[in-house]
């Protein structure tokens, strides 16, 4: 289990103890992948249930999740077939294979499964990366150092991951639903034929009991929408606390937590609000005093901005305007316009729907994800523009995942370059092409003549290699002394505090240049959900890499290369007690703590009655007082510290000088591509919360509330480089709390 003492076969998983998968089993993975295509073409989730039984156990793995960015929770259940006398660790290795490319990338994932003498079935929880193209796996488990005959598998996704214009929608009950409203709510992307007549089920969509919800909330981390009733929230609450945990965790870091149930006349909001350790909001249904935000009606009956859907509105049945086509997954998906009926029939003036009296659902923020309270208790019997009124209220920057987080695992990122290290990683072209022309002048005419004037030209044979290698060498050498031989980090986080609560989220943009890569990888907790980020489409797939999960998630192999730009999006979401203690006001200004775990080199505060206060230069554990000040002063010193570190591409750096060494790469990704706008990190959740302050305007004081603070530090005190050796620079960490 994740608690235990690592076992021989674990340490001994860089050393590859249980082998690659070969060549033959990449038939076997096709037979499997094309049976189950065979026989349910339109599972609404990816993966299958695979049972190996071997060495006295049974085995049970569970890979059904939605397919999308982020970690899928794969659920391993052993059960004893043979009473054991004895304590035993087992090595599970889930591999994630992509053979598109003419050789194997894969991704080899370990985790220990203790096995108590004498005990039952024992599950557990891997989480698993994903990279794009993986979509086949195979699975064995180790004991001892060697591999347990029988117990081994594979298996594919059904790959919907290419599908990033569609939300993946979590349902957590044991009761299965329909989901045509959310199916035609995005046609122009779900080119599927229907399963029955009138029957478009989402492909991105899931459902997951109560009981069964993954306890560590980085396994929601690939999902948009998470969606149950009140009833089942209470259920979940005092059956599965860590499940519970998790689920708040998830919504804190950025999710959508949709709870239907709440009563017609919001009887339960009350009680939604108590369950999820919200203050109770006011009863005063003005807008400027209730935390709950209504949709506005000028968004009924209206496309989803930025989604590309073509709902019309509640009692207007899509399947009038289009019939779907059939996906193409090498190509852009089509939509065949049912054609005119040969009998003439009066033209009739569509009519729009009345919206609706009142409002089927609220919303209010839960720290940087959303709560959003649904009258009813059958929610995806609503029609789809039900829907598309809550997709256009959180607005496409929540509901779609590579929007949400400003990256893409499908497509280019732009914005890569935009985050180098600068100076490093460039090759010096001028002073190249210099060298090498002086060097082709030195080694032959001049070499040629001065030893023709000494009558030596049999020695050519020895002075051009010779010359050569030196001129290579010091060439390399220059290189490496140049850009060094350590590790450099670069970072822009945000970290969001709430005092009160003890919630805290951290998103971290984290760009490395290593000259000699760490020989043990990078380590990060396993509450520190970590994205690779690619330049170019394909980028990520290229090579093995290897992740342990013992006390944390160990990156050991492939994750960062040497002499190589690397760049993560790291996300935590846990409990925690910083934060900036807040004492009495007097003559000497107002009381205050750093109790942040880091200097803080700006504070500017506004107590609850409005009053702001600034304070510079603050040590980890400083007692201080904070002096009064004017807030045009104050803010124009914050942003201009934010305004500092820019996101852009440093000097001498094209985007475009990099692309032609991924064309070949990017011809077969591309039909991965996303089907909307290019991903922009200026959509990131993070992003936002940084722009808020920047743009907060010393009149108005909207992006610092009563009763809050924003801080620049030197460090974040939630990042997670990965490695003590790293050395950050050109950093910016910016702390929003409030007490």
């Amino acid at each position: 289990m994740m608690g235990g003492s690592m076992s021989g076969p674990a340490k001994a998983q860089t050393r590859r103890q249980h082998g690659r998968i070969r060549w033959k089993t990449f038939f076997v993975l096709l037979l499997t992948a094309f049976a189950a295509f065979r026989a349910e073409p339109l599972r609404a989730q990816s993966g299958i249930t695979n049972r190996a039984v071997g060495g006295g156990l049974r085995i049970d793995v569970e890979t059904q999740w939605p397919d999308g960015a982020g970690y899928r929770p794969v659920r391993v259940t052993v059960v004893p077939t043979l009473a054991s006398v004895a304590d035993r660790t087992l090595v599970f290795e889930f591999t994630t294979i992509d053979f598109n490319r003419g050789r194997e990338d894969e991704i080899r994932v370990v985790q220990d499964i203790e096995l108590p003498a004498g005990a039952g079935p024992v599950t557990t929880t891997l989480s698993v990366p994903y990279m794009i193209g993986h979509t086949n796996y195979g699975f064995r488990v180790g004991e001892g150092g060697r591999n347990v005959k029988g117990l081994s598998g594979s298996g594919s996704f059904q790959s919907n991951a290419h599908m990033e214009m569609m939300p993946r929608v979590l349902l957590v009950s044991d009761q299965n639903v329909a989901t045509s409203s959310l199916g035609r709510l995005f046609l122009n992307v779900n080119m599927n034929p229907p399963q029955q007549s009138g029957q478009y089920p989402l492909p991105t969509f899931h459902m997951v009991g109560v009981k069964d919800m993954p306890s560590r909330w980085i396994d929601f981390s690939a999902l948009d929408m998470i969606c149950l009733s009140l009833d089942d929230l209470q259920t979940m609450k005092k059956a599965q606390p860590d499940g519970f945990r998790a689920l708040l965790d998830w919504t804190a870091a950025g999710g959508n937590l949709l709870v239907f149930g709440v009563g017609a006349e919001w009887e339960h909001r009350g009680l939604l609000e108590r369950l999820v350790g919200l203050p109770a909001g006011d009863g005063n249904t003005s807008k400027s005093r209730s935390p709950w935000q209504s949709p506005r009606s000028n968004q009924f009956g209206k496309k989803v901005e930025g989604i590309g859907a073509e709902a019309l509105g509640p009692y207007q049945d899509i399947s009038e305007v289009v019939q779907p086509g059939y996906y193409n997954p090498y190509g852009n998906p089509t939509v065949t316009i049912r054609e005119e009926p040969e009998v003439e029939k009066p033209a009739k003036k569509p009519t729009r729907p009345e919206v609706p009296s009142t409002a089927p659902f609220v919303s209010r923020p839960y720290e940087m994800g959303m709560l959003v309270a649904i009258a009813e208790d059958k929610p995806f019997d609503e029609d789809p523009g039900f829907w598309a009124w809550l997709c256009n209220h959180l607005t496409s920057r929540r509901v779609i995942w590579y929007q949400r987080h400003g990256i893409s695992l499908q497509q280019d990122n732009a914005d890569f370059f935009k985050f180098l290290i600068e100076g490093v990683g460039k090759a010096p072209l001028n002073a190249f092409r210099v060298l090498i022309s002086l060097f082709v002048l030195a080694i032959g005419p001049f070499n040629y003549y001065l030893l023709r004037r000494f009558r030596r030209l049999h020695l050519l044979v020895v002075t051009v290699p010779v010359s050569a290698a030196a001129v290579t060498l010091a060439l390399f050498a220059y290189a490496i002394f140049s850009d060094g031989l350590g590790t450099r980090v670069r970072v822009r986080s945000v970290t969001r505090i709430n005092q009160a609560t003890g919630q805290t989220e951290c998103w971290a943009r984290l760009s490395y240049y290593s000259g000699l890569a760490p020989g043990d990888g990078l380590t990060f907790p396993e509450d520190v959900a970590v994205y690779p980020i690619q330049a170019f489409v394909g980028d990520l797939a290229n090579g093995d890499r290897d992740l342990v999960w013992y006390q944390g998630q160990k990156l050991t192999n492939g994750w960062l290369r040497s002499r190589t730009p690397t760049q993560f999006l790291t996300v935590r979401s846990r409990k925690s007690q910083l934060g900036i203690g807040v004492g009495q006001a007097s003559a000497e200004g107002l009381a205050i703590e750093n109790r942040l775990g880091t200097d803080v080199e700006l504070l500017v505060l506004r107590d609850k009655d409005g009053t702001i206060y600034w304070a510079t230069d603050l040590a980890d554990g400083t007692k201080t007082h904070a002096a009064t000040a004017v807030p045009a002063d104050a803010f124009a010193d914050l942003q201009a510290k934010i305004h500092e570190v820019k996101m852009v591409n440093p000097p001498g750096v094209d985007p475009t000088d990099y692309q032609y060494s991924y064309n070949r790469r990017y011809y077969y990704y591309n039909s991965y591509g996303g089907n909307g706008p290019a991903p922009m990190v200026g959509t990131s959740l993070m992003e936002g919360a940084i722009q808020e302050i920047a743009q907060t305007s010393p009149s108005r004081l909207d992006g610092l509330p009563p009763g809050s603070y924003a801080a620049v530090a030197r460090l974040s005190p939630e990042v997670e480089l990965g490695t003590t050796i790293a050395r950050p620079e050109a950093s910016l960490h910016l702390v929003i709390g409030s007490w």
